[in-house]
Order: C-alpha cells, then structure tokens, then sequence
C-alpha cells in the first residue's frame, strides 16, 4: 500500500538487497563476495548498491543551511507557497490488465475473433490500441459509415506495391492500380460486392480486422460481419450490443473488462502523479480510489485536474472529488438487490401462510404488487440533468 508502484519481485532482486544491505551496514566488500558466492569483487559491486539515503544526507550536508527565521516563516506559511511543476504528457502503462492483454494476443493468434466489454471509462478502446498484433491489421475506426471505411481498406489493399499480385488484381477488376482512381471506383460498390472483394484480396485470417466501438451498430452492418467473420480475424469492442444484433458474434471469445483492484488502481496514480510533491500521500491515493471505484478513465481524469491547483493536499483533494461529475453519472447494477428484495417477500409470504399470520402474508403481498409498477416510479424519478 505505501509502494503502489513497486516492480515485480523476484529472488534475484533478494540478492540485490540483500548485499545492499550488508553494505549499508558497513560489511567488507570481500565479505558481501564470500556471501554472495562470488570469484570477484567487480561482481559483487554490482549487487552492493550504495545507500541513497547516505548518499542523499552528504549532499544536503553540502548545501547552505536556511536561516531560523526561514524555516519558522516556511512552516507557518507552507500552504501560501506556489511551486513550479512542469508540465508532463501522461501516457500511462497497462496497469493491472497484464493478463487480460496476454489472454487477447494468444487469442488472436490462434485467429479467434475476440470482443471486449465493459462499462464506459474501463479502457477499451486503449488496451486494443496498446497490443502486439501477431499478424497485420486493418482498421475500421467509424462503423456509421462502414462502406466507406470497408472501401478504403480494399484499396489499402489492392494499392499496395508490396504486394504486386493484388495490384494485378485491381487492374484487372478496375483497370487501374493507382490508389486515387481506386477510390473514385470503390465508391461506386454496394457494401456486399465491396465486402466479397475484400475477402478475395486477401488470404483466409490473413489480416486482423480491428474495429473501435460496435455499440450501436446497425441491422446492415450485422449482415456484413456475418460475411467478413469466417475470413477475418475481427477484434472489436462494445459497452453492450443489443441481442437482436449479435447474430456475428456467436463464436467470438468475450473479454469483460473489471473495475481495477485497488492496488492497481493506487498504482497507476502514482504513476500520473509521481511528480508531484503530495502532502498526505495515503489519504490522497485512498480517496481517488474510492472516488473512481477502479475506474481507468476516472483515476486519469482526476489526476489531470489535481495537476492544476499549486498546492496538493487532503482538502484540496477532498473537494476536487466530491464535486467530480464522474461519481455522479456511474453506471449502477442494481438487479443483485432486487433479486435478494423478491426472494425476501417470496419468503415472507411463505412464512405468513404457514404460520396464519396474515399480517405478514399482506404485507409480502403489497409490496409485491409495488415492485411490478417500480420501474415506472423510477423512471419518474430518474435524474433529468446534471
């Protein structure tokens, strides 16, 4: 919990450490060499690191002292001081989803088309961005205007001087390789014919067809994936797809994406923040978490706003997360407690007619009653705006 980005451990980081400390602790080099099991000092430098600590008290043993009035004055006014922070582009890691990425990559390979779910902000669209695709890709990055998407791969494709024999193709199909000329003839395709030329450009699971975002897509669209799923090897991802358009998904492999654990999600905010001079670290790195419940998107959203104020802080902190939006428009699964609350009246009932009290009997009845309307109350009540 205090180290949230501490690496992997292994024992031959032990060996590290362990010489490291024997050295801090003022043991002879030949020594640490004769515990180690090593032939040559060299060696065993490697492994005996210096003390930072030791290292960091001679460097401030080097520096001017500050005056007493100065350091009263910075204790009493700490909070008015403004500090320089420069500017830092985050580009964090894959935190926490090391085995999610290695399940994707070994899907792909064996050519299983695979779709990735998860509520909004669970970072969907990044991990697809983030993997090491075995084989080559296409890419459809708007799926309302699929034809045109679909026509720009067949080009990519038949316009390739990589590859002479599908530039043969497109003189023979369309009497031109030339890719602008290309384009003007794709257009003119209806989506099947173009989606049976792709499949004819290309080899059976030849290329991944990568395509961001399938949440709303159409009755059309379904029927072209229907084609384009036995010959492509199709990645894809989507919060939910409507039943009655998932027909192309029957042999998909599904990744659901889960909320982080908190000790990945404490991770990936120190390594937005790492720095930045935090006071109450552990406070700070709690509520974040307890803000965004794991969310991804939520962890990095707070991090870029909390880089804003001068001066970082638990109050500071506190009322940059009570008054975060996010927390206020997050999805909640409620079914789990309407199951329990219908199995406890069924219960009820049961107990009111076996034992003749029909006090209990009316009371699991009535609420019964309410609970089928419960839906329309709550829509009544459901939030209008922000």
């Amino acid at each position: 919990m205090k180290t949230p980005d501490l690496p992997h451990i292994h024992p031959h980081k032990l060996r590290h450490t362990f010489a490291t400390k024997l050295r801090v602790q003022g043991a002879e080099l030949e020594d640490i060499r004769d515990a180690l099991g090593h032939e040559k000092l060299d060696t065993s430098l490697i492994y005996a690191h210096a003390d930072k600590e030791k290292l960091r008290t001679m460097i401030d043993a080097t520096a001017p002292k500050p005056s007493l009035w100065q350091r009263i004055k910075k204790s009493l006014f700490r909070l008015r001081e403004y500090r320089i922070k420069i500017p830092a582009t985050i580009t964090p890691e894959l935190v926490g989803r090391d085995e999610d990425v290695k399940k994707i990559e070994r899907l792909l390979q064996q050519g299983v088309s695979v779709i990735v779910t998860g509520p909004t902000g669970i970072g969907k669209s990044f991990l697809i961005d983030k993997l090491r695709y075995p084989k080559k890709v296409l890419e459809i990055d708007d799926h309302k205007e699929f034809k045109r998407s679909l026509a720009a791969c067949l080009v990519h494709l038949l316009g390739s001087e990589e590859e002479p024999g599908r530039q043969a193709v497109a003189n023979l199909i369309y009497g031109t390789d030339n890719p602008d000329a290309l384009v003007v003839k794709t257009s003119k395709e209806s989506m099947p014919n173009l989606c049976r030329l792709l499949c004819d450009a290309c080899g059976r699971k030849e290329y991944i067809l990568k395509i961001n975002d399938l949440e709303s897509v159409t009755p059309s669209v379904v029927r072209i994936l229907e084609m384009l799923k036995d010959h492509f090897v199709i990645l894809t991802t989507a919060r939910t797809v409507k039943m009655n358009n998932s027909s192309f998904l029957w042999d998909f492999e599904k990744i659901d994406l889960k909320p982080l654990s908190r000790p990945d999600s404490l991770r990936l905010f120190h390594r937005l923040t790492a720095d930045l001079e935090l006071q109450q670290v552990e406070w700070i790195q709690n509520k974040i978490h307890d803000t965004a419940s794991g969310n991804p998107r939520m962890v990095m959203e707070l991090a870029e706003r909390i880089r804003q104020e001068p001066v970082i802080d638990a109050f500071v902190v506190d009322e940059i997360c009570n008054n975060y939006l996010g927390r206020q428009t997050r999805e909640i699964d409620i079914s789990p407690v309407l199951l329990l609350l219908f199995g406890s009246l069924m219960i009820l009932r049961y107990v009111g007619r076996e034992t003749g009290d029909q006090e209990l009997t009316f009371i699991g009845g009535a609420v019964l009653v309410m609970m089928m309307f419960a839906r329309y109350f709550l829509k009544e009540g459901r939030r209008k705006g922000m």
